[in-house]
């Protein structure tokens, strides 16, 4: 069953492995969110930098994305991240 995981900054998001399969930002202001199967930054990149339009977003990746070290999460800008994992 999917949960949610909440990123408002930079940093590890979860430990261990997993699967994304997107995420909820309902506020940001020049928003951006990079995903990285690593507990330390600048590993495996899953999701390059994504750019936030304006105004609150829903974004289903295309496809589900595993990770096994863990969920780093780089966040530009400010704004709240509801990851939907697994």
């Amino acid at each position: 069953m999917a949960k949610i995981k909440t990123v408002t900054s930079t940093g590890l998001a979860l430990t261990g492995s997993g699967t994304i399969y997107g995420f909820v930002c309902g506020t940001h202001s020049s928003g951006t969110l990079k995903l990285e199967d690593s507990i330390g930054g600048g590993q495996n990149t899953l999701m390059s930098t994504y750019t936030l339009p304006t105004g609150a977003q829903v974004v289903r990746l295309p496809k589900e994305l595993p990770f096994t070290n863990g969920l780093y999460a780089t966040v530009g800008g400010s704004g709240t991240f509801d990851l939907v994992i697994d």
